[in-house]
């Protein structure tokens, strides 16, 4: 141990004291995004701040406390000692208040240092916040007396399910690491929380090579030079405890926005040993200022193709503009393009080009200025496929269930195992069906800040997704949760106002402002071609639609919303008492709720899908209709229950069967409005059109009824990438007509809207014998389509576990061509 307080002192005195972090603009334009290297929990909760007119390094600050625990993570580097590693590793940081010092009174600021685990994704390690865990590492901090702490960050929790993480963690709460000893005695001044401290800390091998020491040292400058506030330390700390990743962590105790703490002057060094023997750099790490690229190659009567994409850069990262250039295949050089503008509500810039056909089979970059420095985005241009065209199909992706650890058993994010599944089946374009993100996800939803905080949302999907969309065309279309809502009848773009004793998601429309919905819309969906002339825009109270047709390979999509012109139930049928999609009226028979004037995708796609129905291209033969959900109601639940007990719900292993289970009456699902229903039932069957859908947290594949069972085409939901609300069929009453030996679940049936499904199968949640069960038990994965040159189609439900086989038990399904113009 003297060792090391020796090294600590040592490195102390060998750095002057740096100026005190200053206090940073108040202007709207102020700069949130922390540079490539950091990683913010949230967006909104951290700044960047100029230092002061004597120069000096720009300081990061956190002005947001309203929730404990906020943390940056530094991508590019990670503790990582060496075995055997000699000499000791040194961390350094000024702190000082920002805001109030009464703010910080109960709080702390320092270093969090050993986050995630061996084969931990360095993304997850990232989220580590606000709440401990296993794998959540230790903090080396400084709280608000000016005391230097060593505080455990990988306590277990004993919490099961958790839609968000807690938000109780304090410093009472929070235990000293075991072992560690705080020495103020001979503080030689007082603590000044006007000024910044330095911490430095320190990590060396313990004698005797049976663990690892750290010593954490807290000196001030008063204007005559450092003095010390005090020194803490903990011995014999076993590798897992600090080997890891490394972040800024803030912690106010009064949960304000404008109070948190300052940072300057992060350095990492190794002493009396080369630095590889105890940190690992990782360049390759950093992320932004463009985070990823969506685009879409759009073929036209002619056979050209147009190229829209869009760059996704970082929110208020004070990035204004974006280039692009192309470069053929087989070619050296790049041919610049343009340059476009980022809108900085959707953080996104977007490029046409309406001829890209010397370009296809080639490649792109994008190239963003931040801080000086040019930084390149690049990705290839995947040329049409001359024969079969393969769709990889994902939706519903939550991160946190349980906060069990800060590794695979507590959180799913980023999902590389099922990214890795999906790039292997080298699809030519993804298509991810909504949800991708949930609103209360990781963290509670934001009302003062909501827009940044979707961004911190949506940031996790690109971080996530972003490599399957750089190298292939994307369509991705929001649903309810990305615009936060539980469900969401937008009721033709009008704004959801409480009224009449409804809430304003049951009165209908949208309840955040047009401009955040917009912007989640141009974020998701701006990649794609043109809105098409049937659809005025904008609708209700300024709402952007989306609606368009796209040709690419075999296959002839349309996208539509059949959330935005959707009308509410609640209002619509005030007899049947709806909440939140469920009749609660005693008695009330779902089959009498139709009306005929309730909308579903509404007038203007209707006329759409009229259109498109009728139209037939020879080189794009299989029509496909990309919308949120099903038109009927694929799940059951026990009689007289709502939607609001699936988290409860067993999970059965095989052979065992849910023993009364009834179809469910959820008018979330597009069961309801039964005659808008019908209308586009019988315009796909006219099309003879497959339908992509998602929302249901259950794979299945159903034939709809138009007139009799079996007379309409076929909607395919794949499973969830990871849910919570496992959603089955499992009706009590048998199928009728089912193929030989095929399971009771399939057959013909009638909704609980009285509406004719052939269910051909489902993905129901299992006992898989997976770890971590709270994830495989629901029976995650993706659907892969694959349409032949002549619209022949297979259909895939692939599982998320490698080790379940390559399809859910009873795929692939084939459809046969489509039938002749």
């Amino acid at each position: 141990m003297k060792l090391l307080a020796l090294a600590v002192s040592a490195f102390a005195a060998c750095h002057s004291p740096a100026t005190a972090p200053q206090a940073p603009s108040d202007a709207p334009s102020v700069t949130r995004w922390l540079g490539p290297e950091w990683y913010a929990n949230r967006v909104q909760d951290w700044r960047v701040a100029e230092a002061g007119a004597e120069g000096g390094a720009a300081r990061i600050v956190c002005d947001d406390s309203r929730l404990p625990v906020r943390t940056a993570h530094r991508l590019v580097e990670r503790l990582e000692p060496a075995a055997g590693a000699a000499g000791v590793a040194l961390i350094e940081i000024e702190v000082a208040p920002f805001g109030p010092v009464e703010g910080v009174r109960d709080g702390f600021a320092g270093i969090l240092l050993g986050a995630g685990g061996e084969g931990t994704d360095h993304r997850l390690t990232a989220l580590v916040q606000q709440a401990p865990a296993p794998d959540g590492g230790l903090l080396a901090v400084l709280d608000g007396t000016g005391t230097p702490r060593i505080l455990d960050f990988s306590t277990p929790s004993e919490r099961g399910f958790s839609w968000t993480l807690p938000t109780d963690a304090t410093l009472a709460s929070l235990a000293p690491v075991a072992g560690t000893t705080v020495n103020i005695d001979g503080r030689a001044t007082a603590y000044d929380a006007t000024r910044p401290a330095r911490l430095s800390i320190a990590v060396s091998p313990s004698r005797g090579g049976t663990g690892y020491d750290i010593g954490v040292r807290a000196t001030q400058d008063n204007g005559q030079g450092p003095k010390e506030l005090g020194f803490a330390f903990a011995r014999g700390l076993p590798r897992e405890a600090i080997d890891g990743g490394l972040a800024l962590v803030s912690h106010g105790a009064r949960r304000k926005r404008g109070e948190g703490w300052a940072f300057g002057g992060f350095r990492t060094l190794v002493r009396n040993a080369p630095r590889a023997a105890w940190f690992a750099d990782h360049p390759e790490r950093a992320w932004g200022p463009v985070l990823a690229s969506t685009y879409t190659l759009d073929r036209d009567d002619g056979g050209r193709h147009a190229l829209r994409l869009l760059a996704h850069v970082a929110a208020a990262s004070g990035v204004d503009r974006v280039a692009l250039d192309l470069r053929p295949p087989g070619d050296a050089a790049w041919t610049a393009i343009t340059e476009a503008e980022v809108d900085a509500a959707s953080a996104t810039a977007r490029f046409d080009l309406a001829d890209a056909g010397r370009f296809l089979g080639g490649a792109y970059r994008l190239r963003a200025t931040h801080g000086g420095r040019e930084h390149a985005f690049e990705g290839a241009i995947r040329a049409a496929p001359e024969g079969e065209t393969s769709i990889a199909a994902l939706n519903c992706v939550k991160h946190i269930v349980a906060m069990r650890a800060w590794n695979r058993e507590g959180v799913w994010f980023p999902h590389e195992d099922l990214v890795a599944r999906v790039a292997s089946a080298d699809p030519d374009l993804v298509f991810f069906a909504g949800d991708q993100l949930y609103e209360g996800d990781v963290s509670g939803v934001d009302g003062q800040e909501t827009l940044l905080d979707y961004h911190t949302k949506f940031g996790r999907w690109l971080w996530s997704f972003g490599e399957l969309c750089r190298d292939r065309p994307s369509v991705v279309i929001p649903d309810d949760h990305d615009v936060f809502h539980g469900n969401l009848w937008g009721a033709g773009g009008v704004a959801a106002v409480a009224r009449d004793g409804l809430s304003a998601q049951d009165a209908g429309g949208y309840k955040l402002p047009v401009e955040i919905v917009n912007a989640v819309h141009r974020s998701q969906t701006g990649n794609l071609p043109p809105r098409a002339p049937e659809v005025d825009a904008p609708i209700g109270m300024g709402v952007e639609p989306y609606s368009c047709r796209l040709r690419f390979g075999s296959a002839d999509f349309l996208v539509v919303s059949d959330r935005m012109w959707k009308d509410s139930a609640s209002v619509l049928v005030p007899e049947g008492k709806c909440v939140n999609g469920f009749f609660t009226a005693e008695g009330f028979d779902a089959k009498s709720a139709d009306r005929a004037e309730a909308r579903l995708l509404g007038e203007a796609q209707e006329r759409l899908l009229a259109r498109w129905s009728g139209e037939r291209d020879a080189r794009s033969p299989r029509k496909v209709l990309l919308s949120q959900s099903p038109f009927a109601a694929v799940h059951t639940l026990p009689r007289g229950k709502t939607d609001a007990v699936v988290p409860s719900l067993p999970v059965y292993a095989d052979g065992e069967f849910a023993p009364d289970d009834a179809p469910s009456a959820d008018t979330d699902t597009n069961g309801w409005p039964q005659s808008a229903r019908g209308r586009a039932v019988a315009l796909l069957a006219k099309a003879d059109a497959l339908h992509l859908t998602g929302d249901q947290h259950l794979g299945s594949l159903v034939q709809y009824g138009v007139d009799r069972w079996r007379d309409g085409t076929f909607a395919f939901t794949p499973p969830a990438i990871a849910n919570t609300w496992p959603r089955r069929w499992m009706p009590a009453e048998a199928g009728a007509n089912p193929r030989p030996e095929a399971p009771r679940t399939t057959g013909d049936f009638t909704d609980a809207f009285g509406n004719r499904i052939t269910v051909w199968g489902v993905t129901n949640p299992r006992r898989h014998g997976v770890a971590p069960e709270r994830l495989h038990d629901l029976s995650p994965g993706f659907g892969l389509v694959r349409i032949a040159a002549d619209g022949a189609v297979v259909l895939e439900a692939r599982p998320r576990a490698a080790s379940l086989g390559e399809n859910y038990p009873g795929w692939p399904y084939r459809l046969p061509s489509p039938i002749a113009p």
